[in-house]
């Protein structure tokens, strides 16, 4: 069974969508995107603005935890586990 740290590990990949060793907005971007077109939710649709919703309260949520700096991406050794 995967650690705590083992698992945020891997989110933090699977959000790292260019490999920079950081998640910014435009990587939540990309996954609401990805969310829609799994669950079948196009921009513009209904259920869109809800997606949309839920990605950017996650976001803040995150910014909020790391206390993200000015360049608004959240490096990976910001995130730890408790």
């Amino acid at each position: 069974m995967a650690t705590a740290a083992e698992r945020a590990e891997g989110l933090f990949r699977m959000l790292d969508n260019d490999h920079d060793g950081s998640v910014d907005k435009a990587d939540f971007d990309l996954l609401t995107l990805s969310l829609g077109a799994v669950i079948g939710v196009a921009p513009g649709k209904d259920g869109w603005q809800l997606l949309t919703k839920g990605t950017d309260n996650l976001w803040r949520t995150l910014v909020e935890i790391t206390g993200t700096d000015k360049s608004g991406k959240v490096a990976k050794g910001r995130v730890q586990s408790n």
